[in-house]
């Protein structure tokens, strides 16, 4: 229950952030997630994506918040 709880507050915050940033990001970006991260919504890596010009995204099906590990 915390955990969902967790989540949904992040999915809050998340959702409250400006859609322009008060950055730019200029350098090539990569960024990874996995779809079941309990505890870091994958809207975020996808919000960041449109934020960043020419940001590349690669979702996982699973490994959760450390997929890294999972995934090597």
């Amino acid at each position: 229950i915390v955990r969902r709880i967790m989540a949904y507050l992040l999915g809050k915050q998340i959702e409250s952030l400006p859609e322009k940033p008060a950055f730019k990001v200029s350098a090539p970006t990569f960024i990874s997630h996995a779809l079941n991260d309990p505890l870091a919504p994958v809207a975020g890596a996808h919000r960041l994506v449109k934020t960043i010009q020419g940001a590349h995204l690669l979702v996982l099906p699973d490994g959760g918040h450390v997929f890294f590990v999972v995934h090597r």
